[in-house]
């Protein structure tokens, strides 16, 4: 016989079949009534009252109208049963973190969502519920399998009763403000899959209940301060985790890591981030049994042992490897030393570590994927190898504070992809090697303390950071600076060349890069007027300040002297206005509208002369002045921040200057030493107005204290209760005129003081 069915079956399926169709048909009329609404009435009833506890300044509610409620915004609904199974109420209007206040909901989530028996999708992340704690109702949504409440400003601790949503899949209580430990009713959550508790303020304890996760595959717990012990049974039965961040906020490593050296885990993960907790001191052993590793970091996690051999084999595979600010030691090896296959590598950093040795002579051949280098902060020697500058993608390269030695490699131009370069602190020396043709992405050049000399070559457009201070350069600035401006306006914010040989004037160009906030150009030969300019740029007046994401990245240091003492600016530096001319030929007057956000100001060690300019009481933000060693003449205008820099060794060196902090008198002052007193006029002005309102208020002080206490006892109950709150009036009402009276006129009096004889 064929494989074909009898016209006879074939009539009986399609019987079967209508009748099955007949039946959803009534199924669904019971839910409903009526098949055109598309939507079960006590669902649409529950949603209308979950809006009503809302806030919506946005009006993003507004298609919550009619009777179909499946094609409301955020609301979706089975196919079949028609019943609501999915909200989606995430804010997208907000972006990177910074929330928008008009189109993020907030107010009260109501409890109607009870009603919502089908629902297994709830997603309010990215609004602003204003510190509320989760609604206890939330754990008794039973066939939830996402909940997505990241970003939305929850407070408290986290509710244990989370616990009872036995088919959560997916659970985000990211960036939000929680405080204390996970719940051990976490350990519940048998199908989770997903778990992310990032960014919050947990400094409570991990339970040992998580390693009951079997099927958790994805487990971000980074960003809080956990306290206690992290152990074997944490990761009991988590046999499918691939992705684990205990990355903490702190610094002080208040988590503990505690497994035995031959614990062989069971997951088998593919990314590993740890951060600020105490893994080591010795290198992990169980990460050799780790074979699908992509990603690896390892950073400040108390690590000082030797780097194994095998770790540098299971490189061969991995992507991304972070080890920085431990205190590993041991060298990186060449190709030859294990026979190395090109590497997947496109990111090795290992700053702040004991690794000494020479950057390998074949790294090109393998580490050909490389994109990010960051050896900063260790004890290699040796040369900057040329086949380094062979990898054509790398745009990142920091070798900082190392005793690395001789010059810089011609073809470093070769590099077209290249945004950071940062060799300071090194032994290196020679010219620099021409940047401007090739280099046309390069966003920060750090080169300071070498020895590195000659004229300032033509240098990159797109420089962010140019921090060369500290070596042996030479001649005028003019064209380097014209150079960087030539093809469009500059995004130049950092310049520092403290301690070089430069000459001539200070470049009217310098104040066409209007980003700059940092400007360092002391202890060289720079002579002439300081530019007026100066005042106007954008980044000094109002903190304008542009960052490449590829800075803060790359955690550049610049230091800054001020007190004499170095002090060293990483991740503020893009908030620092300073400006160091000292320790050069400058002469002129300082220029006025020096009414800057200037956090620094150092012209110390020049020959500037002239008065110090007024404007300059304006600076508020101001917490270091160098004005010593000019010839400064007049009188020390006050005000402000100024009158907060008492410290006389700010305008030592300039014989004629007069007035506080120092403690010569200007002409018209009193011949006495120590604090400056005002002029007899003054003085009797001072005290004749303080006796008057001292007499002014001796006699209403007289009738008010005699008949408060005396005059009232002799008088009805309920008289004397009014007459003392009349009394208490009067007596506030004659505080404050005499208060506002004398602050007025202390001020009037010291605006006299300040005031310098012409």
């Amino acid at each position: 016989m064929g494989t074909g069915r009898s016209p006879i079956q074939l009539l009986f399926r399609l019987l079967l079949f209508s009748g099955f169709l007949y039946q959803e048909t009534i199924k669904l009329g019971s839910y409903n009534g009526n098949l055109d609404v598309g939507c079960i009435e006590f669902e649409r009833q529950a949603l209308l009252e979950f809006k009503e506890g809302l806030k919506d300044p946005s009006d993003r509610l507004s298609s919550w109208v009619g009777k179909d409620c499946c094609r409301w915004r955020g609301v979706s609904c089975s196919n079949t049963t028609k019943h609501v199974v999915k909200l989606d109420l995430h804010n997208s209007n907000h972006e990177n973190y910074y929330r928008s206040d008009n189109s993020s909901l907030s107010g009260e989530i109501n409890p109607s969502l009870l009603n919502l028996k089908h629902l297994n999708y709830l997603d309010l992340s990215l609004n602003d519920f204003g510190g509320i704690r989760i609604p206890e109702f939330i754990g008794s949504l039973k066939k939830l399998r996402y909940l997505n409440l990241s970003n939305a400003s929850f407070g408290a601790e986290i509710p244990p009763h989370l616990g009872s949503l036995s088919s959560l899949r997916y659970l985000d209580l990211s960036s939000n403000s929680f405080w204390g430990s996970i719940p051990a009713s976490i350990g519940s959550l048998w199908s989770l899959i997903e778990l992310h508790l990032f960014d919050n303020g947990m400094n409570g304890t991990i339970p040992k209940s998580m390693g009951q996760l079997s099927e958790l595959v994805k487990l971000d717990l980074s960003w809080n301060q956990w306290d206690g012990v992290i152990s074997e049974d944490h990761f009991a039965n988590l046999t499918r985790l691939e992705s684990l961040d205990l990355s903490l906020t702190s610094l002080t490593k208040s988590l503990v890591w505690e497994v035995r050296s031959e614990w062989i885990p069971l997951f088998r993960l593919k990314f590993i981030r740890m951060r600020n907790f105490q893994l080591g001191p010795t290198f992990p052993a169980w990460l050799h049994t780790q074979k699908k590793l992509t990603g690896v970091v390892l950073s400040n996690v108390g690590i000082s042992d030797i780097m194994p051999d095998w770790f540098w084999k299971l490189c061969l595979q991995i992507e991304h490897v972070d080890l920085s600010s431990n205190l590993i030691r041991g060298r990186i090896p060449d190709a030859s030393k294990f026979h190395f296959l090109p590497s997947k590598l496109s990111s090795l950093l290992l700053r702040y570590n004991s690794f000494s040795g020479h950057i390998p002579h074949n790294i090109h051949e393998m580490m050909p994927k490389l994109l990010e280098l960051d050896l900063c902060n260790n004890f290699l020697n040796g040369i900057i190898p040329s086949s380094l500058f062979k990898i054509n993608n790398l745009k990142v390269i920091i070798l900082s504070s190392n005793h690395i030695s001789g010059e810089i490699p011609q073809t470093l131009k070769n590099l077209r992809e290249l945004q950071v370069l940062d060799v300071a602190n090194n032994n290196l020396h020679g010219k620099l090697p021409q940047m401007s043709k090739g280099l046309g992405k390069l966003e920060v050049l750090g080169l300071a303390n070498n020895s590195l000399h000659g004229k300032l070559l033509p240098l990159p457009t797109r420089l962010y950071k140019l921090d060369l201070g500290d070596n042996k350069f030479f001649g005028n600035l003019t064209p380097s600076l014209t150079y960087m401006l030539r093809e469009g306006a500059s995004q130049l914010s950092i310049l520092r060349l403290r301690s070089n040989l430069f000459s001539g004037n200070i470049p009217q160009e310098l104040c066409r890069h209007s980003d700059l906030h940092f400007l360092d150009l002391a202890h060289n030969d720079l002579s002439g007027l300081i530019p007026s300019c100066l005042s106007n740029l954008n980044g000094m007046i109002i903190g304008k300040v542009f960052v490449p994401s590829i800075f803060t990245a790359s955690d550049p240091h610049v230091k800054v002297v001020t007190k004499g003492r170095e002090l060293d600016y990483s991740k503020t530096l893009p908030l620092v206005q300073s400006i160091d001319l000292s320790s050069n030929n400058l002469s002129g007057e300082i220029p006025e509208g020096l009414n800057m956000l200037l956090e620094t100001l150092d012209l110390s060690r020049n020959q500037l002369s002239g008065m110090i300019p007024l404007s300059m009481s304006s600076l508020t933000s101001l917490n270091h002045l160098n004005l010593s060693y000019n010839n400064l003449s007049g009188r020390i205008p006050s005000g402000n921040q100024l009158q907060t820099l008492n410290d006389s060794s700010i305008y030592f060196g300039n014989p004629k200057l007069c007035g506080p902090p120092i403690t010569k008198n200007c002409p018209g002052d009193a011949n006495s030493e120590g604090p400056v007193p005002v002029n007899n006029d003054e003085a009797v002005d001072d005290d004749g107005f303080e006796m008057f309102w001292f007499y002014v208020s001796m006699g209403p002080g007289f009738v008010v204290g005699f008949w408060g206490v005396s005059g009232t006892l002799l008088l009805k109950k309920s008289w004397r209760i009014a007459y003392f709150q009349f009394i208490s009036d009067t007596k506030d009402w004659l505080f404050v005129l005499i208060a506002v009276n004398m602050a007025h006129l202390r001020r009037k009096i010291e605006l006299k003081r300040n005031q310098c004889p012409r």
